[in-house]
């Protein structure tokens, strides 16, 4: 069968990975793949060109990558089925699909929470659940990196900022009834962290008689992304205050204010990688830190990425992780008890009876990790196996 596969620049180059991963395993399972930029605008206006000459029987895109025309939905006109394979919470993506309940769309999502909200909003959705997959080309079955060595020190890929910074921009950004809201909504979020955010809103409005703005998309999307970005720069920041004294790199963007102001040599900044350069760094750590409130009962990139690179992950809670992998080789904690991280290295080391930078590393993924295995449920979601 024939395929397109649209790409784009964005989410530090994870999206145009994901898309060549997944490309591979379709083509060595026999399907004839077209893959089209999104960022090139002559491939995007000529889309329709494109179109009509490939003949495509299914496309696929990550997020919002997929084409549409006119205000009119392109899948409906055409019946062409495309499958949106979706990284984040899906509230930041469904109001840019003209209609997400269309017999031809599909999606899938990364935590099992996410299918439930998109099949609440839409219950006649095509809608599964698939965890991210792994981003190099092959699992390392050795300690380390090429040379078999490993730094002690653990890793940190994403940006810090503030609480009071973080809410002060979104005083800025959105009305203050909407913000003072969501502020009280965090600090209830924070007793029960393994909730998933759009369940305290849709229980906190339930509980006040006014469910009916639950399903008012602006006035959710609005509400969300507060919560989102209030809650992760509290949570950040409490496990940042923790690393000051562990041996740990940080690739992201931090402000002077949050800096050490006597640095102990342990803590080292640099700026953000791209998704490439991460995985090249990956393998030389001996642990690496995921914050990822947003999927308590899902997968993150940098967690499957860590794995597949055989480092240690300390993770926030999932429901799925817990159930699916080792435990030895994810740690959970929580960020706002204090000394959570330490008492996490720590543990790494103690389960394994030695430095994680000894451990033999073997069999931490499996098959339904790969591409080739989430190419095949595409197809089979998509009616085409």
């Amino acid at each position: 069968m024939k395929i397109i596969l649209f790409t784009s620049r964005s989410s530090y180059g994870t999206i145009g990975l994901y898309i060549k991963r997944l490309a591979t395993a379709l083509k060595a399972a026999g399907h004839t793949c077209l893959i089209v930029d999104l960022y090139d605008k002559t491939a995007t206006a000529n889309f329709p060109k494109i179109y009509r000459r490939f003949q495509p029987d299914l496309t696929i895109g990550i997020n919002i990558c997929y084409y549409f025309t006119d205000k009119l939905d392109f899948y409906d006109l055409t019946g062409t089925a495309h499958f949106c394979f979706l990284l984040d919470h899906p509230f930041y993506h469904l109001h840019h699909f003209i209609n997400p309940r269309s017999a031809n769309f599909y999606f899938s999502c990364p935590d099992r929470s996410h299918v439930n909200y998109i099949k609440d909003l839409y219950p006649e959705a095509n809608v599964c659940f698939i965890p991210h997959g792994i981003s190099s080309n092959e699992l390392l079955t050795s300690s380390g990196s090429g040379d078999g060595v490993r730094s002690n020190r653990g890793v940190f890929f994403g940006s810090i900022i503030s609480a009071d910074e973080a809410f002060k921009r979104l005083q800025k950004k959105f009305p203050p009834r909407k913000v003072k809201l969501a502020e009280k909504l965090v600090h209830h979020w924070l007793k029960y962290p393994l909730k998933p955010v759009h369940q305290v809103l849709k229980e906190y409005l339930e509980r006040r008689s006014i469910l009916s703005d639950y399903y008012k998309p602006a006035f959710r999307k609005s509400i969300l992304f507060i919560m989102e970005q209030y809650f992760r720069a509290k949570s950040r920041l409490r496990f940042f205050q923790q690393l000051t004294d562990l041996p740990v790199d940080i690739y992201g963007k931090i402000p002077d204010s949050l800096k050490p102001q006597k640095p102990t040599g342990k803590l080292r900044l640099f700026p953000p990688l791209s998704h490439n350069k991460m995985l090249q760094k990956l393998s030389i750590y001996s642990w690496s830190l995921n914050e990822s409130c947003f999927f308590p009962d899902g997968s993150h990139k940098r967690i499957i990425d860590s794995l597949s690179q055989s480092v240690p992950i300390i993770s926030t809670g999932s429901r799925y992780l817990s159930e699916k992998y080792n435990r030895n080789n994810i740690i959970f904690f929580d960020p706002f008890k204090e000394n959570s991280v330490y008492k996490a290295v720590k543990k790494i080391n103690q389960d394994n009876g030695k430095p994680a930078r000894e451990i033999d590393y073997n069999g931490w993924l499996d098959k339904d990790d790969t591409w080739e295995e989430k190419a095949k449920k595409i197809l089979s979601i998509t009616g085409f196996s």
